[in-house]
């Protein structure tokens, strides 16, 4: 099994906030009878959950497996995991002082791919494809962050700037009201949290969008003040844990979401993004040599 497979259950979790209406009931079914679904046929499970044939197979498809043989298949070579407390010696996600080190760098990897799967697999391709369009045409793009979203932030100025974008990151909440309340209609703001409840990157969305400037919320799957604000909102589907945990899986949806971007943005002008990159790079090259 590849680790997609095996994360079978993390796949659902991960999945399940940004689920309403009859998928949130198949999700929950699945995870309630994880241990026995690799027993049922699939009309069985339909009828369980007072759903067609096909809705289950599309479902399953959504988790992004190729059918539903597929599905059982990871189902019957994964390991529920079990409800555990904070004694249970779990130091991040799932691996466990008792692992051997082959074993937490398989962990950390499949918890990374897994990640990355998820939200590319879930990503509104309509809200991407308008934020690339806006910073692709954006005289300034200011990117607000506080916290462990600093994280994303400055990677997403380092690769748009690289590519001679005009591009600022500020985390400070004095600077962070000065450039988002002088902001024009010509420029864009990005904000990340993933609680989406930061109040120095919510006021910036707030006062960017006052100023004309065109805003973007990229947040976790909680529906937020700074979403609802927001021109362009983009969520991921990864579930809080705490703040230890969560540091690094979020941070990493993120990461991808504006690499994604950055991609788009780059390609819709790419001569010049090469020249910007070529240009850079030997001047980067040329200090570090002296």
């Amino acid at each position: 099994m590849d680790n997609i497979q095996e994360n079978v259950y993390n796949r659902i979790t991960n999945l399940l906030p940004s689920l309403n209406g009859l998928a949130a009931k198949i999700a929950q079914y699945f995870l309630d009878n994880l241990d026995n679904l690799k027993y049922l046929r699939v009309k069985q499970i339909a009828d369980n959950c007072k759903v067609s044939e096909a809705t289950i197979t599309r479902f399953v498809k959504t988790l992004g497996y190729l059918s539903f043989y597929d599905f059982k298949m990871a189902v019957a070579n994964y390991n529920t995991p079990k409800p555990s407390n904070s004694s249970s010696g779990f130091i991040l996600g799932d691996i466990n002082y008792n692992d051997s080190f082959e074993d937490i760098i398989a962990k950390m990897k499949s918890g990374f791919l897994n990640t990355i799967d998820v939200t590319i697999n879930f990503l509104d391709l309509h809200e991407i494809k308008k934020a690339i369009s806006v910073v692709s045409s954006a005289k300034t793009i200011n990117i607000y962050a506080t916290g462990n979203s600093f994280i994303p932030a400055k990677h997403a100025y380092l690769r748009l700037y690289r590519i001679g974008k005009k591009c600022n990151v500020y985390v400070d909440p004095s600077e962070i009201a000065v450039s988002a309340s002088l902001l024009t209609k010509e420029d864009v703001a990005i904000g990340i949290s993933y609680s989406g409840k930061s109040e120095p990157v919510t006021k910036a969305i707030n006062y960017a969008k006052e100023a004309g400037a065109t805003t973007i919320a990229i947040t976790g799957p909680i529906n937020s003040i700074m979403q609802r604000t927001a021109d362009i909102k983009i969520s991921t589907v990864k579930r809080e844990i705490d703040d230890f945990q969560i540091s690094s899986f979020s941070r990493l949806s993120h990461i991808v979401i504006l690499d994604i971007i950055y991609a788009g943005v780059a390609a819709n002008d790419y001569k010049k993004s090469v020249k910007a990159i070529k240009v850079s790079g030997t001047k980067v090259a040329d200090i570090l040599n002296n």
